[in-house]
């Protein structure tokens, strides 16, 4: 695939530590980033957010959600899959120098 042959997730996963990466799962752009760094339970339903953790990094793809769904700020419209996914990073990362 693209990944492959550009070789985002073959160089530029090796190189990162202490990140988090978010995708949603229906944004077309996805295919050009990390989709995948380790087994999860929910990867192929594309309703349900998918975490990913190798020690080093976390993954979220987030169910229901297009391009930078979770950079927007929270309205009443926004997916509780996006809502879910932004309360997992803020819980698992509050104390992490990423976002201070």
């Amino acid at each position: 695939g693209i990944n492959a042959e550009y070789g985002c997730e073959r160089n530029i996963i090796k190189s990162l530590s202490n990140a988090i990466i978010t995708n949603g799962k229906k944004d077309p752009w996805k295919a050009l980033g990390v989709t995948h760094i380790g087994p999860s339970e929910d990867e192929n339903d594309l309703e349900k957010n998918s975490y990913f953790s190798d020690g080093r990094l976390s993954l979220v793809l987030i169910g229901n959600a297009a391009h930078c769904s979770n950079f927007y700020a929270t309205t009443n419209a926004t997916s509780k899959q996006v809502i879910e996914a932004k309360a997992f990073i803020q819980n698992k990362y509050a104390k992490s120098s990423i976002l201070q």
